[in-house]
């Protein structure tokens, strides 16, 4: 109770401060946030995405596209020392319509509601007691966001050869996070880091602020480079590694899509039925390889390349002269014409399922008293 009533003063004061602001005797400095932003509430139990932009003149809009034209709502900004509030167009005293909100890093985390056309996204208390607050994060070095990704093979007395497979990915916010796994004895092995970064020029400044879900006490930054859609930079490569191995990390164009789709195809042959397995293996890079089993055996196989645009595939093979096969892509599954089998080159209508949707589902459950298991 006294947190509301305090916040309700704070409110007060500020408006009052606002409204100073603007009939134009005190002039807000916005150029320090000023730029576009992106919200996304899906955290916050609503899969909705919205785009913020802030003017120098302590404006600021929203909306559902990056054009402005859907806009969400639209006012002045004012503040009192580091705290900021939006104060929108259609506020009034008797109704004040507001958002109140800090700067952390490149991002606005907001302590209260944000207003977005006739509904607005509050602050979420989870059941451990923590609070997932709205952020707009900063939209900057966009040509550099994506995932990377990349192998480093390492010869060990100990252990053989060792390949560790890492993926980098540099997202709104000017925030990163890094991964590397690698397999030994049948167990997998993965270290993860995740924190800010920074681009001047060529240079990619690393600040890890959590390592393998701890929170790091002194961030220390790593420098790097950044040029033709690769990145080169030290991170550990596992918990055991004494130190940071400096590696290079391409950019996954389809990182997105890339992954293993499976598939059964049968034919009806007179009394018998042939049943082939169907694999198909698209890379982060826009490489593919495909492959059909009988009773376990290969039986045909190709690879090539591929593109991938609005939901549609398009494969085209190594082979001189291939012409490109379309597939359609819904997200888990792709649909498309392909051979069969190295006797049956004819291309058959293939479905093939994302390997990660694949395989034997089971939960169990107890309702009044009766035990249930389902699979």
């Amino acid at each position: 109770m006294m947190k509301k009533i305090i916040s309700i003063i704070l409110c007060l004061a500020m408006l009052a401060t606002f409204a100073t602001a603007c009939g134009g005797e005190e002039k807000v400095d916005t150029s320090a946030i000023a730029g576009e932003y992106f919200l996304d509430a899906s955290d916050l139990g609503m899969p909705m995405k919205w785009y913020l932009r802030i003017s120098e003149d302590a404006k600021f809009t929203l909306a559902t596209d990056r054009a402005y034209t859907n806009l969400k709502g639209e006012g002045t900004i004012g503040n009192t020392d580091d705290t900021y509030m939006f104060v929108y167009s259609d506020s009034t005293n008797e109704a004040p319509k507001t958002a109140t909100f800090k700067v952390e890093g490149a991002n606005l985390v907001f302590s209260t509601n944000v207003p977005i056309g006739a509904a607005s996204i509050s602050p979420k208390e989870n059941d451990d007691g923590t609070i997932i607050y709205p952020v707009a994060k900063a939209i900057k070095n966009e040509d550099a966001l994506g995932t990377y990704m990349g192998t480093y093979v390492k010869e060990s007395a100990m252990a053989g050869t060792v390949t560790y497979t890492y993926a980098l990915k540099l997202s709104y916010g000017c925030e990163y996070a890094f991964e590397s796994a690698f397999v030994m004895g049948g167990s997998t092995y993965t270290i993860t880091e995740s924190g800010l970064f920074a681009i001047d020029g060529e240079k990619i400044t690393f600040t890890a602020t959590v390592k393998n879900g701890e929170a790091v006490e002194a961030p220390v930054a790593v420098e790097g480079t950044i040029a033709n859609k690769e990145i080169t930079a030290a991170f550990k490569l596992s918990a055991m590694a004494a130190e940071a191995q400096s590696v290079t990390a391409k950019y996954a164009t389809y990182a997105d899509i890339a992954g293993l789709y499976v598939g059964v195809i049968e034919k009806p042959m007179g009394p018998m039925v042939l049943s082939y397995e169907t694999t198909l293996y698209l890379d982060p890079f826009g490489g593919y390889t495909y492959t059909t089993k009988s009773m376990g055996e290969v039986d045909y196989t190709e690879a090539g390349t591929f593109t991938y645009a609005d939901k549609k595939i398009m494969l085209t093979s190594n082979v001189e002269g291939a012409t490109a096969v379309e597939a359609t892509f819904d997200g888990f599954v792709i649909t498309t014409k392909l051979p069969m089998s190295a006797q049956v080159s004819t291309p058959t209508d293939t479905v093939l399922y994302a390997d990660t949707v694949s395989g034997d589902f089971a939960v169990e459950a107890t309702e009044e008293g009766t035990k249930y298991n389902v699979a």
